[in-house]
């Protein structure tokens, strides 16, 4: 008999990008038992800037950074 096995959906945060204004999302899975979160640092996937952000503690072996596309280029008004 086997055993069912429990989808798991990993949580998305919202990111900018100090350096090049890229968007970025990084996901994770919380697995957290009520423990404080930590600082962790996370490269844009555009530039490569390094970013600290807070994560539940164990959801480093599960992080995934990727660039959102979901809004397309975002106009900023600049020149070249």
């Amino acid at each position: 008999m086997e055993a069912e096995a429990t989808v798991r959906e990993r949580k998305r945060d919202p990111y900018t990008c100090a350096g090049c204004g890229a968007r970025f999302d990084v996901a994770y899975f919380d697995d957290r038992a009520d423990s404080a979160p930590l600082l962790h640092d996370v490269g844009c996937p555009s530039c490569g800037k390094a970013k600290s952000i807070s994560l539940p503690q164990g959801s480093e072996r599960t992080l995934l950074v990727e660039l959102d596309e979901t809004g397309g280029d975002v106009e900023d008004g600049g020149g070249d």
